[in-house]
């Protein structure tokens, strides 16, 4: 029987139920052990404010226990009910009789699923949060690794000037840092509590909101419970948004990867412990992690836009549109998880062809714009007559030959990329800057992450 049956109700259509019911059995298996844990925490108030009796929550709180246990390895089933809610309070109810009925009192099942999504976002967040820093981590010891490496610059897919393969690694270290703080935001969205909101109009029941919040770990509470309910779907979309922007930046470092990786330009090898094979061509090796991390990033625009989509023109209160939001939710969050988790191990096992970025680095199309300032310099032209003058030249040679002038020494790339020194430029790229921004962002994130799982273990002491 569902939660909101009676005996006299009519039984409903075995398809509209399932329909209904949709893949939330099977998401469910994720956020299951965070509906225990705010179970708990609300029976447990429910028993100060004298609701429940200290030996009735004591019963509550190990049959909970049980459930959890088994939920947190995937080992608790959820069959034939509609979702976790009522498989706790089914399972309650089974072993403890009217009882387990007891703990819905002052609750909803919408805030009981808006603090369970909190959770789970907050706990995801805190893991994707190391997940990125370890990725920065990397990108930035190989930033120091080749900080002084010619490599070409291109833009428009053609050689555009000399930079390093430091400041190329460097660069992303940086977007992903910017795009930490996109996750870091969408975690402060999450560290609000919505329990007790009820279904949005609050409850005639007594209960201590501010209780709940503060057992449950969160930094503030979400006050107005109407904006809890109003918040079913902001939590998702931040999440998905801030996601969405780590896997673009992740897609197009390792589109990068993908084509240096090629005969063509062979700049990078990818070691076979990433790369793949074909069935059918032997020779072949194939970026198949790089290129799912890449397709990865349409994904989680797609997550992003579906949860946006059922969001727009919703009226205030809840709506059963917000279920079809869970979908794209929980898959978005394990998606970037997992892309973190590979690109991590691409990029330990990555290979640098240095001979082939050098020499690619020799080009003397590279240097054209370096050429202009030098007559700027040296010459005293504008900057315009001296373009013009280096274009004349390459056109002339048919923009394959050398291009010299008697009063201009040979341009070698080391000595050139060290001319680049102003602040954050090849020759000067402030990786310091980077590495103490690092350590400062993962001893706040492990203090954050140390402390929301110390709250979550104590709420099996109360």
């Amino acid at each position: 029987m569902k939660l909101w049956q009676t005996k006299s109700s009519g039984k409903l259509h075995p398809f509209i139920e399932k329909f209904t019911v949709g893949p939330d059995l099977i998401l469910d298996k994720y956020l299951l052990p965070f509906d225990c844990l705010a179970s708990n925490v609300h029976a447990f108030m429910l028993q100060k404010k004298g609701y429940l009796k200290n030996g009735e929550f004591k019963k509550v709180k190990k049959i909970l226990h049980e459930i959890y246990s088994k939920a947190i390895t995937r080992q608790f089933e959820l069959k034939n009910v509609e979702d976790s809610h009522s498989a706790i309070e089914g399972l309650l109810t089974k072993k403890l009789g009217e009882l387990g009925g007891k703990i819905h009192l002052g609750r909803s099942r919408n805030d009981q699923s808006a603090t369970t999504i909190h959770l789970f976002a907050k706990n995801e967040l805190l893991q994707m949060r190391e997940e990125l820093l370890a990725v920065v981590g990397i990108l930035q010891t190989l930033a120091k690794k080749w900080e002084k490496l010619p490599m070409p610059g291109y833009t428009h897919t053609r050689p555009a000037m000399v930079s390093t393969l430091g400041h190329y690694f460097a660069a992303f270290a940086e977007t992903l840092s910017i795009d930490y703080l996109s996750v870091v935001a969408a975690y402060e969205a999450a560290d609000r509590c919505p329990l007790g909101s009820a279904a949005g109009y609050g409850t005639s029941v007594a209960i201590d909101r501010k209780l709940t919040s503060k057992l449950l770990g969160f930094g503030e509470m979400q006050i107005n419970t109407l904006s809890a309910q109003l918040g079913r779907g902001q939590v998702e979309t931040t999440t998905l948004g801030s996601l969405m922007n780590v896997s673009l930046t992740l897609s197009r470092i390792a589109n990068d990867i993908i084509y240096f990786s090629a005969p063509e330009f062979d700049f990078f090898n990818l070691s076979d412990k990433v790369a793949t094979g074909s069935s059918i061509m032997p020779q072949k090796k194939n970026p198949d992690a790089l290129e799912i991390i890449r397709a990865a990033a349409g994904m989680l625009i797609g997550s992003h836009t579906q949860a946006a989509s059922i969001l727009k023109g919703l009226p205030a209160g809840y709506q059963r549109d917000l279920q079809m939001l869970k979908q794209p939710f929980v898959q978005g969050v394990k998606l970037t998880k997992h892309c973190l988790q590979a690109f991590q191990i691409v990029l330990k096992n990555l290979e640098m062809n240095t001979k082939a970025i050098e020499h690619a680095a020799s080009d003397t199309h590279l240097y054209a714009a370096d050429l202009a300032n030098e007559l700027v310099l040296k010459k005293g032209l504008s900057f315009r007559e001296a373009y013009r003058k280096v274009k004349e030249g390459y056109l002339k040679a048919g923009w394959r030959g050398v291009v010299s002038f008697d009063d201009i020494p040979n341009f070698d790339p080391k000595k050139q990329v060290a001319a680049k020194k102003s602040l954050g430029m090849p020759g000067n790229l402030q990786l310091e800057v980077g590495l103490k921004w690092l350590a400062e962002a993962q001893k706040k994130t492990n203090a954050e992450k140390k402390k929301f799982d110390e709250t979550l273990k104590k709420i099996w002491h109360l």
